[in-house]
């Protein structure tokens, strides 16, 4: 597995990407401590390492309605097993070195295909309320292909993989994430990193981002 993509790691106060933390709230149920995370837009669900559901927010509930997600008896399911495998795999990481490191709580952030056409990432949180539990944070498909980036491969003549590399680019990933999350080799992302160069007419990977950002906002 490539760590470069999965990587556990202290959660700063100022990441906003990452859920907010709720703190514990003496004599309260678990349902209000967790108040903070409820009203959030994207799917959050807490859950232990067997992906049984102990709670979730309003978002959460209407991901449910997708085909790629579900709720079997009382554990999140998947409609492909290896995206489960994974997640539970990185639910035991998290968790391994949340103990390791005492009481910060530890994140680790994995980019998974839901289904032919989706690319999420899933953050996986331990919970400072309750150390066994996870909260995982759901966000939407990172293959920015809409019409904005149609038009921005067209306009400069890429191919599918490029357009693809240069979404994930977009999306915050570096060469090595890309070659994980698309399933090719590294020298293939080169490759492909190389003829976007060329046909966007910057020298490097920097340069290529910045105009990609520029011309998609």
């Amino acid at each position: 597995m490539n760590t470069y993509a999965n990587t556990a790691r202290p959660i700063k106060p100022t990441e906003h990407s990452i859920l907010p933390m709720p703190m514990p709230v003496q004599g309260d149920s678990q349902h209000t401590a967790l108040e903070p995370i409820l009203h959030l837009s994207m799917p959050v669900f807490l859950i232990d390492n067997s992906l049984r559901v102990i709670d979730m927010n309003t978002a959460a509930k209407h991901a449910l309605n997708d085909n790629w997600l579900s709720i079997d008896g009382a554990k999140l399911t998947f409609n492909e097993e290896k995206n489960a495998l994974q997640i539970r795999m990185a639910c035991q990481r998290v968790l391994c070195h949340g103990k390791d490191a005492g009481n910060t709580p530890k994140s680790e952030r994995l980019y998974l295909h839901t289904n032919d056409h989706e690319l999420r990432a899933f953050t996986l949180t331990q919970c400072p309320i309750k150390s066994e539990l996870l909260l995982i944070t759901i966000e939407g498909d990172l293959h920015h292909d809409g019409q904005a980036m149609q038009r921005f491969a067209n306009a400069f003549g890429l191919s599918k993989c490029e357009t693809r590399v240069i979404s994930l680019m977009v999306s915050g990933q570096k060469p090595k994430q890309i070659a994980y999350t698309l399933n090719i080799s590294i020298h293939t992302v080169r490759s492909h990193l190389r003829s976007l160069y060329s046909k966007l007419r910057v020298r490097d990977f920097n340069d290529a981002l910045i105009l990609a950002v520029r011309l998609l906002s």
